[in-house]
């Protein structure tokens, strides 16, 4: 355990920042006023450019602001990509009555004993130990193809056991029963994380089109994410089949050799361009063979614009059920990869892009994201 401890310390993002917005909403008309920390991706309070032009955080941390307002709170925010020395130190004598959010410096206030703030951990990921190990396995596997030793790029940043110790409760994009087999007794709350989507969309034209297009659309960390694999997966197909990758960071290109025409990088995309709605309609699935995950905003980006989405089984999305295509264990190597794609086409089973896109526009919105967070926050 504290092997693994040290692991994850080592990992931990640390910025200079300690900036804090405090004391939003406070209404000295009212007595006994409600005090609440926000600790997420707060930067579009602490900046003039914040903006949502390729991640969903932006308004999702607005919307838990919001909420709270909404419900009485004095709210203070912090960027999770704080220094957290710093800022613990600031803040750490005031008496929250609600501590929102993920990250060290959550770690750090929901440890101290006198602390009776109800904990609420955010979290985006799957359980740290499993996470940990499932990406230490995609990096020694990749070792054994490649003989290159690469480095842990996503698991340990934001998580760690201690951040479930200190949880009084858990809202969770993950499927919840990934943290109950690792013994979390903090009452879990499931949510759906929100999407983007381009408004120039059209279903009806999606349903015109076929093929054997897939997209991959992600950030860092393409071993944890499984994208090494399915590069050389696509180096092995023949024929028509193309594979189109959106979002990798420009350090790790290398790390992904391959040579098949099939395979097309096109950098960092916008979803609200016109670019974006041209893979939309081009491609039939989205396919993310990532070792773990949340509920991956990218799989709902996809789903708001009716693509397919093939996933792994049990790393956090087992309830899309028949929605999504699930690669089980034995399909998670190069040759599983190419074998299940190859399935994939041949059976040539109905896509369902349109019982994905209603899905996605039913679940996947900002609308009803406020409302589940409304109804966690109003019960707390």
């Amino acid at each position: 355990m504290k092997i693994l401890d040290r692991i994850l310390n080592k990992l931990r993002v640390r910025h200079v920042s300690d900036q804090v917005v405090f004391n939003v909403n406070l209404r000295p008309e009212l007595e006994n006023q409600k005090k609440a920390l926000v600790i997420y991706l707060n930067n579009q309070f602490l900046t003039s450019n914040g903006t949502n032009e390729f991640h969903t955080s932006v308004d999702e941390s607005t919307v838990i602001v919001n909420s709270l307002i909404d419900n009485g709170y004095i709210v203070d925010i912090v960027d999770v990509f704080c220094n957290a020395d710093m800022v613990f130190k600031k803040i750490k004598n005031i008496n929250y009555d609600l501590i929102f959010g993920f990250g060290e410096l959550f770690d750090k206030l929901s440890g101290i004993k006198t602390n009776h703030a109800n904990n609420v951990l955010y979290c985006t990921e799957n359980y740290p130990d499993f996470s940990l190990s499932q990406e230490l396995e995609r990096c020694e596997n990749y070792f054994h193809r490649h003989g290159r030793r690469v480095k842990l790029k996503r698991s340990g940043r934001f998580y760690s056991r201690r951040s479930f110790n200190g949880a009084s409760s858990v809202i969770s994009l993950a499927d919840k029963s990934n943290f109950e087999k690792f013994g979390v007794k903090s009452k879990i709350n499931e949510i759906y994380p929100t999407g983007l989507y381009n408004k120039k969309f059209s279903i009806e034209k999606k349903l015109q089109t076929q093929g054997k297009n897939f997209v991959w659309f992600g950030s860092s960390g393409v071993i944890h994410k499984g994208l090494d694999l399915l590069v050389e997966a696509f180096d092995k197909l023949t024929g028509d089949y193309k594979l189109y990758i959106c979002g990798v960071e420009s350090e790790e290109l290398d790390i992904l050799g391959y040579s098949s025409k099939n395979i097309v990088n096109l950098g960092r995309v916008n979803v609200k361009s016109d670019s974006f709605l041209d893979i939309a309609y081009s491609c039939q699935y989205i396919i993310l063979p990532s070792c773990s995950e949340g509920f991956s905003t990218s799989i709902t980006t996809g789903m708001l614009h009716g693509l397919k989405p093939i996933i792994t089984k049990d790393i956090g999305m087992n309830r899309l059920s028949d929605l999504a295509i699930f690669l089980e264990k034995k399909d998670l190597s190069v040759k599983g990869l190419k074998n299940k794609i190859e399935l994939i086409i041949n059976e040539d089973s109905p896509c369902k892009h349109e019982e994905i896109y209603n899905f996605a526009q039913e679940n996947f919105n900002l609308i009803s994201y406020k409302n589940r967070i409304d109804k966690i926050i109003s019960s707390i």
